[in-house]
C-alpha cells in the first residue's frame, strides 16, 4: 500500500468525520435537547424529563410544555435559567398542570454573581410561567433571590399564573421569597 493511499484515505476519513460534526451541531441548536416541539407558540418545545428542563437555559426566548411531572432529583444543582441580565429567560413555560419535584438549588456565595438566582435567575419581558406546582424542592440561595424567579429585570409584561409551591424549604438571605 503505497502512502499515496493511506493519505487518501485518511483525508476521507476526516471529511466524513467533518460533516458528521456540523450535523450534530446543527442538531442540538434546532431543539433536539427535547422530545419534541420546535419552540414556538403553536408547537412549543416538549419536555418530558429533567434533563430537557434544564435545557431551557439554553433555549431562553422560546415555548416549552411539560409533558409529565419532572422528578430533577438526577440534577445536584440546578442552573438557573436566564443567568444574568444579558441573558434573560423571556419564553414561556406551560406547565400544563404538572409538577417539578426535587429540585434542588445551591447558590451560597455571597459575591453580587450570586444574587438573582432561582429556577429562573432573570425574567425579562415577556416572560410567562404558568399552571405548574413546585413540589419537595430545597434553595439556599444567598440574597434578592427566590425558588420560582430571582429577579424580574426591565420594563414590560411577566406573567406567573397558577404557580404553586409546596412542601419546600428554602433558605435565603435579605430580599429574598
Amino acid at each position: 500500500v503505497s502512502n499515496g493511499k493511506i493519505l487518501r484515505k485518511i483525508a476521507i476519513i476526516i471529511a466524513v468525520l467533518t460533516i458528521f460534526a456540523a450535523v450534530c451541531v446543527v442538531c442540538v441548536g434546532d431543539g433536539a435537547a427535547f422530545a419534541g416541539g420546535d419552540g414556538s407558540s403553536s408547537n412549543p418545545y416538549q419536555i418530558t424529563n429533567a434533563t430537557e428542563l434544564q435545557s431551557m437555559k439554553d433555549y431562553r426566548n422560546k415555548y416549552f410544555i411539560l409533558n409529565n411531572d419532572i422528578n430533577c432529583s438526577s440534577i445536584s444543582n440546578w442552573t438557573p435559567i436566564g443567568s444574568s441580565s444579558s441573558a434573560q429567560f423571556t419564553g414561556n413555560l406551560n406547565g400544563n398542570g404538572k409538577k417539578i419535584y426535587n429540585l434542588k438549588i445551591n447558590i451560597t456565595g455571597t459575591s453580587t454573581s450570586d444574587q438573582y438566582k432561582g429556577f429562573i435567575g432573570y425574567g425579562g419581558s415577556g416572560m410567562n410561567i404558568h399552571d405548574v406546582t413546585f413540589d419537595n424542592c430545597t434553595a439556599s440561595l444567598y440574597r434578592r433571590s427566590g425558588l420560582v424567579c430571582g429577579y424580574c429585570t426591565g420594563s414590560g409584561t411577566r406573567t406567573f399564573s397558577n404557580v404553586t409551591v409546596s412542601n419546600c424549604t428554602i433558605t435565603a438571605g435579605s430580599n429574598s421569597v
